[in-house]
């Protein structure tokens, strides 16, 4: 029998078409249907698969092969056994790259898991260990930064609110019924008017007084620098007459500073403190008191200088120490205070310059935000 026969022979007992047994061989349907007709043979590559796919020995096929040497059949079956080794190897390679993109995989989604807790739970920061590459670890490193900045801003927020309710305090329980106060300083300017005169001082100090208690009492906070100044010069009005005409008062106001928006009796606690501490003590017809507002570009600067006693170096020291702590003086609604409506209201914009030489004055400059 010769091999064409026995492939029809066998195709035919397993119940194969010619098109299953050239599927499974990866050959053409006509090229099997040849091989039938005995008008060409099958590769001798083919003949092991070709065996086993028909269920008989390699050898019978063989055999009917005149031109096949035994040679021819050990190349055959090296060649089906290269063929299974490099399939096997291949397989092996397969499943190493997936074992590598697996391992791969875990180490990525590793920190990013660690960053999404960091996220979950800012508190607890994370160590730099945990993130190996560098783009991770810059990543955590801004929220981490945005996380400990945003808790300071929280913080600073709360203690800032904290200081204005305290402030507002004390202003508070400084203040005796001021509504009180101001009708009755109209009834005493109406009477001592009657009894004195209009042009009389006193009904005229009187008068000032009552305005200005007035201002002090309206709800707004902010107002022009002119208005501010107006208000100003009715209390340094009252002072000179205290001191008998002795005080004298230079003022020297820029046009452009007018405009700006300022908070209500910012400037008297200043002059107050030049009067009281600086000339008050040797009072003479030589004591000057200087105020000078002008815009520096975005900021206004408001100056109160005197040429009283000025302070020593350890006193001045203490009073810009006293003045940069964040906690208002108790008991004082003052200078102080005024230092921290300013620095509530304007942060970090806000700043104060104190000079002073003793038995030469003292100077100090309020400079902030210009707003209009």
């Amino acid at each position: 029998m010769k091999i064409n026969e026995i492939i029809r022979q066998k195709r035919t007992e397993k119940g194969y078409t010619q098109e299953q047994i050239a599927s499974f061989l990866g050959v053409s349907a006509p090229a099997v249907n040849k091989w039938e007709k005995a008008i060409s043979y099958p590769d001798i590559t083919l003949l092991p698969a070709l065996a086993r796919l028909l269920g008989t020995d390699l050898n019978t096929l063989l055999s009917f092969q005149d031109d096949l040497t035994k040679e021819d059949v050990a190349d055959a079956s090296m060649l089906s056994s290269s063929r299974a080794l490099l399939s096997a190897l291949l397989f092996a390679l397969f499943c190493a790259i997936l074992l590598i993109a697996f391992l791969f995989s875990l180490r990525s989604v590793k920190p990013i898991r660690n960053l999404l807790a960091l996220l979950q739970n800012p508190q607890n920061t994370l160590s730099r260990d945990l993130y190996n590459d560098r783009e991770i670890c810059y990543i955590a490193d801004q929220i981490t930064s945005y996380i400990q900045q945003n808790q300071m801003l929280s913080d600073e927020l709360t203690a800032r609110l904290s200081l204005l309710n305290e402030t507002k305090l004390l202003a508070l329980q400084s203040q005796i019924n001021p509504h009180f106060l101001f009708n009755t300083l109209n009834t005493i300017h109406i009477q001592e008017s009657e009894a004195l005169g209009y042009d009389h001082k006193i009904p005229k100090i009187t008068l000032s007084l009552s305005r200005l208690l007035r201002y002090a009492i309206e709800s707004t906070d902010l107002v022009s620098l002119e208005t501010e100044l107006n208000f100003t010069k009715m209390y340094v009005s009252i002072l000179q007459e205290r001191y008998g005409g002795k005080l004298n008062v230079i003022y020297d106001i820029r046009p452009d500073a007018l405009k700006a928006r300022v908070p209500k009796l910012f400037v008297q606690p200043i002059i107050e403190n030049a009067i009281f501490h600086g000339l008050a003590e040797n009072m003479d017809e030589h004591s000057t008191l200087t105020l000078f507002c002008r815009q520096e570009d975005s900021l206004c600067a408001v100056t109160v200088s005197d040429n009283g006693a000025g302070m020593s170096a350890d006193t001045l020291a203490r009073l810009r120490a006293a003045l940069s702590d964040a906690s208002p003086m108790k008991g004082s609604i003052g200078l102080k205070n005024t230092v921290t409506r300013m620095n509530l209201l304007y942060g970090e914009s806000f700043s104060i310059s104190i000079d002073s030489t003793p038995d030469h004055g003292s100077t100090f400059t309020l400079r902030f935000p210009f707003i209009q």
